[in-house]
């Protein structure tokens, strides 16, 4: 069924389009477009899933993925990354119970990762 999502992306241009795709599918979304709005917003409602960009200002995907889960341990985690440098691995990824998507990523492979 349709997932409440958090949406954290720098990328206005990524951000705009995954936002669009998501609502297409029946998603509720919530974007935000650094770390710390993504905190408050985590911290202000209840979601289903937080997809995140890895590397943004405020707060790092992984940050933001810590602090989801203490507020909700059931929560999905989508991590996603185009910068190698940044990069978590997918193995420290999926030790933490995330997935891990390297961009750019296709509309399909987002979305059947949220549904997995």
């Amino acid at each position: 069924g349709p997932l409440r999502v958090l949406l954290a992306e720098d990328d206005e241009d990524l951000r705009v389009m995954t936002v669009r795709m998501l609502k297409a599918e029946g998603h509720s979304v919530a974007e935000a477009a650094d770390g710390l709005e993504a905190e408050r917003l985590l911290a202000g409602g209840d979601f289903d899933a937080l997809v995140s960009d890895v590397m943004m200002p405020g707060r790092t995907g992984p940050e933001l993925a810590g602090y989801a889960r203490s507020r909700n341990p059931r929560i999905r985690v989508i991590l996603m990354s185009g910068h190698s440098e940044g990069r978590m691995d997918q193995a420290k990824a999926s030790s933490l119970g995330y997935i891990f998507i390297q961009k750019p990523y296709s509309a399909e492979k987002l979305l059947r990762r949220l549904r997995d």
